[in-house]
């Protein structure tokens, strides 16, 4: 895997900043945005939440958090949509969450990666290699919590070519410091910077 490969986004990624309908009082979100819903149904994902998903369809779930924050949690495709109202009526498509080996998710696709040379093995060396040090990292045994890394203010350019800076976190499959470099990714959260 070349050090460059994990700073290409995937579409995945371009997906970041997408508004869609989030009219208050309703239920679900609307994914009115054709970016978005196309994306979602060519990789077999629910787009309406206003009726039972069909049988081809992995089912999403709305999750939300007061008034301001929308999940959608497709457990199954190991892939969380987090948006956040902006307006009324409007919500922003602010962070995108991936799953690889946590135990409430499947792992990820590889078609819904966000980042063309990341992979279901790469390790935190990988990840420390391609991005430098990160602005923060903690956990491990003592804080009784997987090894987390996080990087904020990355510069890419999205899938059109379009720049734009997100942050990345990650947690690490793993507590002790002295062997996760060698551990692999459970999962990442890619979000827009302001």
């Amino acid at each position: 895997m070349g050090t460059n490969a994990l700073l290409v986004p995937t579409e995945l990624v371009s997906l970041l900043g997408v508004v869609i309908s989030n009219k208050e009082g309703e239920p679900a979100l609307i994914c009115d945005d054709n970016k978005l819903a196309g994306f979602l149904a060519s990789h077999g994902l629910q787009t309406d939440f206003s009726s039972p998903h069909g049988d081809k369809e992995i089912k999403g779930i709305i999750q939300k958090y007061g008034t301001k924050i929308t999940y959608i949690v497709y457990y199954e495709a190991g892939l969380a949509l987090c948006f956040q109202r902006v307006s009324s009526g409007k919500a922003l498509l602010e962070s995108i969450e991936i799953y690889n080996t946590d135990r409430k998710y499947k792992a990820v696709a590889s078609t819904l990666l966000p980042f063309k040379g990341l992979t279901h093995a790469t390790t935190a060396s990988e990840l420390i290699e391609a991005y430098m040090e990160p602005t923060e990292k903690g956990g491990g045994v003592t804080a009784g919590i997987d090894i987390w890394l996080r990087w904020s203010q990355l510069s890419i350019s999205t899938h059109e070519g379009e720049p734009t800076t997100i942050s990345i976190d990650v947690q690490i499959s793993d507590r002790s410091w002295q062997t996760g470099g060698g551990s692999v990714w459970k999962s990442m959260t890619i979000s827009l910077t302001s």
